[in-house]
């Protein structure tokens, strides 16, 4: 350690490192996802735990019999889901995927956790059930599930009442962190000229008083003048 100390305690060191510091702290890695990404500044307390909302996926579900069917206008004809308007628009439920992304860390963004939770909002002036809100979210989790859904597993099981591991690890945000950590640590350690400089320069400024004939703490004039000062009781050297 001390070895290492003597090799990196220079002015021009730490200024390198200084730099390497702020630079870490600036360039956070963004970590791109399928639906959000996260970038920025991520310092404790201004983005970690925040969260980033993703467009909500919406379909339509009509009632079929003892379940729903899913109406996606994206992929089929609007005839089916208007046809079901006029005959009773209380069989008519429009439902939304809700998906939040959190960033979390200490230093950086080190790992984000998914939420999803959905959003059923009937189209007719019937409340829905219990039965009939559990049947939905049966045949909306179904259809994420599915190819023809894009197949979200992880936000049908989430829905579904399973709770998956929705965990995701960020990696460059941890070598980040790392990186940053080891730098801090050097950086510290190259601090140690900092010490000989500040004696250095006591030295010089108490030379030079002296050539002047003045005490190096009070400046009392001391010229001719042995053993201590008579204003503040300095040895004078």
């Amino acid at each position: 350690m001390r070895r290492l100390r003597d090799i990196i305690a220079r002015p021009s060191v730490s200024v390198f490192l200084l730099v390497l510091l702020l630079y870490s702290l600036w360039r956070v890695p963004s970590a791109d996802t399928s639906a959000c990404s996260v970038r920025g500044w991520t310092l404790p307390g201004i983005k970690v735990g925040t969260a980033e909302r993703s467009n909500p996926i919406s379909v339509f579900l009509v009632r079929d019999g003892a379940g729903f069917r899913v109406e996606d206008l994206d992929r089929s004809s609007t005839q089916g889901l208007i046809d079901a308007l006029q005959k009773n628009a209380d069989d008519v439920i429009r439902a939304e995927l809700i998906y939040e992304r959190h960033a979390q860390g200490l230093y950086d963004v080190t790992s984000f956790r998914d939420e999803y939770s959905v959003r059923l909002r009937p189209l007719g002036k019937a409340s829905l059930s219990a039965a009939d809100e559990s049947k939905a979210k049966a045949a909306f989790a179904g259809w994420l599930g599915s190819k023809r859904g894009g197949n979200v597993p992880t936000a049908a099981e989430a829905i579904s009442g399973v709770d998956p591991d929705l965990v995701m690890v960020n990696w460059p945000g941890i070598m980040n962190t790392v990186g940053a950590g080891t730098v801090l640590v050097l950086f510290l350690v190259s601090l140690a000229w900092v010490p000989r400089a500040i004696g250095d320069a006591r030295a010089r400024r108490t030379a030079r008083l002296l050539r002047a004939g003045r005490c190096p703490r009070c400046k009392y004039e001391i010229a001719g003048l042995a053993g201590v000062c008579p204003e503040c009781g300095r040895p004078i050297a």
